[in-house]
């Protein structure tokens, strides 16, 4: 059985401040393949795979891109 996982994005705005964004829904299968491209695409940012959003750690403010920086 297949598990469903999120890839998300460490971000932050001026209005919500730092959060995780979703960046793509995957199976387990292929959320490791997925993970790579999105590195490849933007290797400054933070990515992890979960089920649901990971906490905000402390040192994360200073790790987050701004959207604008897609």
């Amino acid at each position: 059985m297949q598990r469903k996982l999120t890839l998300w994005r460490l971000t932050w705005s001026h209005a919500c401040g730092t959060y995780w964004q979703a960046q793509r829904a995957c199976d387990d299968i292929t959320a490791e393949s997925w993970l790579g491209i999105y590195q490849r695409d933007e290797p400054n940012a933070t990515y992890r795979l979960a089920h649901k959003a990971p906490r905000i750690a402390t040192g994360d403010e200073s790790r987050a891109l701004h959207p604008a920086t897609f």
